[in-house]
């Protein structure tokens, strides 16, 4: 038995987590409001630029064509 009663104990912090489903739904309906076609064709001159220097660089092609280790030897 204590000499002084305690109060009971409490959290003096709060919950660290929000919710989330509030969230992804924002996320989602901005996700959705974006025209995709526009989206596409902005990308499209840089993915075409990286593919192309991925097909002139020998290095990439050779690493990438060895299936059973994708990092070469000279590498590690």
């Amino acid at each position: 038995m204590t000499a002084f009663p305690l109060p009971p104990e409490t959290s003096r912090l709060p919950d660290p987590y929000r919710e989330e489903l509030p969230l992804v739904q924002a996320l989602a309906a901005e996700m959705q409001a974006l025209n995709w076609r526009a989206v596409v064709d902005q990308a499209r001159p840089w993915v075409q630029q990286v593919r192309g220097i991925r097909r002139r660089s020998g290095r990439w092609n050779r690493c990438c064509a060895n299936t059973r280790s994708p990092v070469p030897k000279a590498w590690r």
